[in-house]
């Protein structure tokens, strides 16, 4: 019989993640937006905030609406026409 693990998807977890990465190296190419995002939650992490506010920069940034991704589709769907 095989342990299971349980896969849950915990959204603080990855935003701290994410702002924990950017934090390591922000010189990386991040777009300003992100760059945005990722300091408004550092801001909510050194409060104590981030569980309760992890949705917050986003929906700031963004008017509720989500961004529209980090372009990687346009980067690489050019890539069809070479082959």
């Amino acid at each position: 019989q095989q342990d299971q693990v349980e896969d849950s998807f915990n959204i603080v977890d990855m935003a701290d993640a994410f702002q924990s990465t950017y934090s390591a190296d922000p010189n990386r190419g991040y777009s300003s937006c992100a760059i945005i995002l990722f300091k408004k939650l550092n801001k909510y992490k050194y409060t104590n905030e981030l569980n309760e506010k992890c949705f917050m920069p986003a929906m700031e940034l963004f008017n509720g609406e989500g961004s529209y991704g980090n372009g990687g589709g346009m980067r690489c769907a050019p890539i069809a026409l070479y082959t």
